[in-house]
């Protein structure tokens, strides 16, 4: 009498024999930085992410001429100044990474950093580095849109005497915002005391805080930067 086969259970199917579209579908109602998590967790998952439109958009990485609604995590977390008070101003998002970037008006665009104390894990989130602070310049993130739907004209005031316009017609990044700011504050300009840098005019309050008063029309996006000293 042949012995007997022993039955065996069968194999799930791995999570990747789902349909492509499914996949998508599902991550599009995960936060920006699960999203990014998520691209870390193995080299199919970044793929995919990083070449599905709809994904990249929410990513930063592909200008939108829409905007797309955030997820209701990041809605409840997204900053107030990022919302338009007015309904003549057209519905806007601010990339997610400004409001934790610190940098010194009048210093090179490379000495922006990335502040990881105001996020918990984000040490897996963006890099793998362990400081407290990571180079901005180092990070994918620095050439990611500034806004969603991307904007071809940023418009920053400083101060009533002090206001810096930036441009680029693929869409507005996070590198042109510093690396321009790096330039204009050395630009100089006519104020009520004369002729001076911006850097100058802005006396002491030099500290980047983010951005508030976002309002949008169009391809051009007008803000207020705040400022510390």
């Amino acid at each position: 009498m042949p012995p007997r086969k022993s039955k065996t259970k069968p194999k799930p199917k791995p999570t990747f024999d789902l349909p492509t579209e499914l996949h998508s579908l599902i991550l599009t109602y995960l936060p920006y930085y699960d999203l990014l998590r998520v691209v870390r967790v193995s080299k199919q998952w970044k793929t995919l992410i990083e070449n599905d439109p709809v994904l990249r958009v929410l990513i930063f990485k592909e200008a939108s001429e829409e905007y797309v609604a955030p997820c209701k995590e990041d809605e409840e977390d997204e900053e107030e100044s990022s919302k338009n008070d007015e309904e003549e101003d057209e519905p806007v998002r601010m990339h997610t990474a400004l409001p934790h970037i610190t940098f010194i008006l009048g210093d090179e665009a490379s000495s922006a950093h990335f502040d990881l104390r105001d996020e918990n894990d984000s040490v897996s989130t963006y890099d793998s580095e362990s400081d407290d602070q990571i180079p901005l310049h180092s990070m994918s993130i620095y050439n990611d849109l500034a806004s969603i739907p991307a904007v071809h004209t940023l418009h920053i005031e400083l101060d009533p005497d002090v206001e810096v316009e930036i441009k680029n017609p693929e869409g507005v990044t996070l590198r042109d915002i510093f690396t321009q700011l790096e330039t204009e504050m050395q630009t100089e300009i006519t104020t009520q005391w004369g002729v001076m840098t911006r850097l100058d005019a802005m006396s002491d309050h030099v500290y980047y805080g983010g951005f508030s008063d976002v309002k949008r029309q169009g391809k051009k996006l007008s803000v207020w930067m705040i400022l510390g000293s």
